[in-house]
């Protein structure tokens, strides 16, 4: 008996020594900083929003149950969001939203080779904090699956990267998982592999211009077969489900194209993309910083084309000029794929990508002779430049994150004290019982004082939450009042009569009155 005893645990310790030395061989120390430092990261800059509950038209309508998109294309994502128990949990999805982002994180260091502690961290510290994950959050019934399909982005680019053919198709196969639960992830993989061949042309890493196009096609192939399945996989469930895509964001549409409209697409591509930089998004001053990450990358890739002497290799430039030709295109690439009039701030995080470049080639400035040469303080100087536009970058994006979350909170407070005084007045109605008819008519005008957000979307004014579409949902699910609402015809019926014409707007005395037995809060004419 001791001896099988001792057997099974020296198989124990075997299996666990088997897969510690496993884990040592695939992890790096790098990767375990990346890791952690990221997964610290959104909790830091996000904790504001796990640690209440704001509400947006969406969220307020699937606080407790899962949506099924499979109509606008978005199948997996019902399924996906039973990781998170179908809830919009902010603690929960801040969790799993942080560990996707720690892994993808990983990833996107791998697949740009970066390898410095410090870049890294700068690097991690924009990934959690651009502000397209802010719009994402404040979907927080879906933000776990949508971070999901970001990673799975991510990992579709670090498949296909590999250059082997089984490699690439399994990328494919991720670029489709990724698609079916947020299609707007895939240019995310286009442009990471946009510019992890730019690295690589600097890194030398192509022996030939042959070489070059040929992994070109071989990422084009990945991700096309990742789109064509997607789409096979999407027309196979429709028919199944015997369901139609709907005119949403461009979706049923997706990949029908004239050729004039692709040229106008593409168009759209190259123009937002230097917009976007100086939207009304960011602080005034950002476009600025973002103009220096743009030139200081610029000429740190110059001097490394001169000390590592690639201004003799033609190729090598035609490469250059190709690729950063190329990025706004594989950035923007959503504009191509649903049309300028679709695209969001939560569809847009591949426009991240050329703000952390400075990072990313600031290790590859070479330091010999620091001390010893003007080229070697110009080295210095250079890189400090980029790590500290690359730290502006980071810091304008927590603020940008905060102070949405902050208007988010003051705008949840205002429409929370509008409502319950609402709903009190309403129920202190002399004929108010719980069946009651209620008819809730017009646009409410609350005056709030919490400014705008322009651009961020799913963070809304005072006005603009109090009027969602889920505002039923709203006086339910909140405020815990739930009402026998008339429907669209007799609200219609009601706002004939003479009695609602001479009514005055809400909050002004009468403006809640009984008419036909139903009682009526009349918001505007």
């Amino acid at each position: 008996m001791d001896e099988r005893k001792t057997e099974q645990s020296c198989l124990n310790r075997n299996t666990v020594d088997c897969i510690a030395g496993l884990f040592r061989r695939c992890i790096k120390k790098l990767d375990i900083f990346v890791f952690s430092s990221t997964f610290v990261l959104t909790f830091m800059v996000h904790m504001y929003m796990f640690t209440n509950k704001f509400i947006n038209h969406d969220d307020i309508a699937y606080l407790y149950h899962g949506t099924d998109l499979l109509s606008s294309g978005r199948g997996p994502l019902y399924f996906t969001q039973g990781i998170s128990g179908f809830t919009s949990s902010p603690w929960l999805n801040a969790v799993l939203g942080a560990l996707y982002f720690a892994a993808a994180a990983v990833l996107i260091m791998r697949i740009l080779r970066v390898s410095r502690f410090l870049p890294t961290l700068l690097i991690s510290a924009c990934i959690v904090s651009f502000p397209t994950v802010t719009s994402t959050y404040a979907y927080m019934f879906c933000s776990g699956s949508y971070l999901l399909a970001l990673l799975l982005s991510v990992v579709s680019a670090h498949l296909i990267q590999r250059k082997k053919w089984p490699a690439i198709a399994l990328g494919g196969v991720t670029v489709a998982l990724s698609m079916g639960i947020y299609q707007s992830y895939f240019p995310l993989t286009a442009a990471l592999l946009v510019f992890s061949m730019l690295v690589d042309v600097i890194d030398s890493r192509f022996s030939s211009f042959k070489e070059f196009i040929t992994v070109g096609l071989q990422y084009i192939a990945g991700l096309a077969f990742g789109m064509i399945l997607y789409f096979v996989i999407l027309r196979i469930c429709l028919k199944v489900n015997n369901v139609e895509l709907i005119d949403y964001q461009g979706i049923s549409s997706m990949g029908i194209v004239t050729f004039n409209q692709l040229i106008d697409r593409i168009s759209a591509a190259y123009k937002n993309f230097f917009y976007f930089y100086r939207s009304a998004v960011f602080h005034s001053f950002f476009k600025y910083i973002a103009a220096a990450a743009f030139l200081f990358s610029a000429v740190a890739a110059l001097a490394i084309i001169f000390q590592r002497r690639l201004y003799k290799s033609f190729s090598a430039i035609i490469e250059i000029i190709i690729l950063v030709a190329l990025i706004p295109l594989a950035c923007n690439l959503v504009y191509v794929m649903a049309g300028e009039f679709t695209v969001h701030l939560v569809m847009v995080y591949p426009m991240l990508l050329p703000l952390i470049f400075p990072a990313v080639i600031s290790e590859r400035i070479c330091f010999s002779g620091i001390l010893n040469s003007r080229s070697g303080f110009v080295s210095l100087a250079l890189t400090l430049a980029l790590l500290l536009t690359q730290l502006a970058c980071a810091y304008e994006f927590v603020l940008i994150d905060n102070r949405a979350y902050f208007y988010m909170d003051m705008t949840y407070k205002n429409v929370y004290a509008f409502m319950t005084k609402l709903t009190a007045k309403i129920e202190l109605q002399d004929d108010f019982s719980s069946s009651t008819p209620v008819a809730l008519i017009g646009k409410i005008n609350m005056d709030s004082n919490v400014p705008a957000t322009p651009g961020m979307t799913g963070v809304f004014t005072g006005n603009s939450v109090a009027n969602i579409y889920t505002r039923k949902h709203l006086l339910y699910n909140v405020l815990a009042s739930r009402y026998d609402y008339v429907d669209a015809d007799t609200a219609e019926q009601i706002k004939q009569t003479d009695e609602f014409e001479e009514m005055p707007c809400y909050p002004n005395a009468g403006s809640i009155k009984t008419i036909n037995g139903v009682i009526v809060v009349k918001f505007s004419d």
